[in-house]
């Protein structure tokens, strides 16, 4: 991470190298153990003062990773709030939906009673208009409500990531 490079700047830095070879001027001589030769060095090289370069590169490093925290926190924050505010949506229209399936259920009675009325010569045309206008009316805010509730829907799993069966 940028923190840890940061950070290693300050500390000290080891490496080792080993050499091995031979000074053999003729092929009898190639494994002579005489001739042979193995070197091995060790260098440490210790920041006393790296100046503030590496200072100041740690401090940008953790600045940088504290405000993509807070945007992180702020981008949970606002999916929370939209989350709820859809969940809240759809079971409001979910229950719309439901009382809308009940209001047409009672325009069905109602237009079968305002025809039997008609008739029978005790309610007017205009009765039966109103009560088949009033059923228009209901299936029409059906429609609606669960135009919402499928919105809604659709709308939740893609927020929570459920939304590969949606096409």
């Amino acid at each position: 991470t940028a923190i840890g490079q940061a950070t290693a700047k300050h500390l000290p830095q080891v490496s080792l190298q080993i050499r091995a070879g031979t000074d053999a001027d003729q092929r009898k001589d190639l494994f002579d153990s005489r001739h042979n030769t193995i070197s091995a060095q060790i260098y440490l090289k210790i920041p006393i003062f790296s100046g503030f370069t590496a200072f100041s590169e740690r401090s940008e490093a953790i600045e940088h990773k504290l405000s993509q925290s807070e945007k992180l926190q702020s981008t949970l924050g606002s999916i929370r709030q939209e989350l709820t505010r859809t969940y809240g949506i759809l079971v409001l229209s979910r229950e719309r939906v439901n009382s809308e399936l009940i209001n047409i259920k009672l325009t069905s009675k109602k237009i079968q009673t305002a025809r039997q009325l008609y008739q029978a010569g005790r309610a007017k045309l205009t009765d039966l208009l109103d009560s088949f206008s009033q059923d228009v009316i209901a299936k029409r805010n059906l429609a609606d409500s669960q135009q919402k509730y499928l919105s809604s829907l659709y709308k939740l799993k893609a927020l929570t990531g459920d939304d590969h069966d949606l096409l």
